[in-house]
C-alpha cells in the first residue's frame, strides 16, 4: 500500500486524497478541510501505517521464535 501524496486533488466536490502512486484513497470529502488539516490528516495516516508495520513485524517475530521453541 502507497503512502498518502502530499498534494490533495481540491475541487467543489471537496478535498481528496490521493496515494503516492497517484489511485485515489478515498472519495471527494465535502468537509471543509485547510492546509494544517490535511497535514494532521496525511501524518496520522503515515504513523498508523508505519505503527501497523512495526506491530505486524513484531507479531511475526514472535510468532517465529514460538515456532522454533516448539
Amino acid at each position: 500500500m502507497a503512502l498518502l501524496s502530499k498534494s490533495v486533488k481540491q475541487s467543489k466536490e471537496g478535498t481528496q486524497f490521493i496515494y503516492e502512486n497517484g489511485i485515489p484513497a478515498t472519495i471527494p470529502i465535502e468537509a471543509k478541510l485547510s492546509r494544517d488539516d490535511i497535514n494532521t490528516i496525511i501524518a496520522l495516516v503515515e504513523s498508523s501505517f508505519t505503527k501497523g508495520i512495526s506491530a505486524g513485524r513484531k507479531q511475526k517475530a514472535q510468532e517465529f521464535r514460538e515456532f522454533l521453541e516448539e
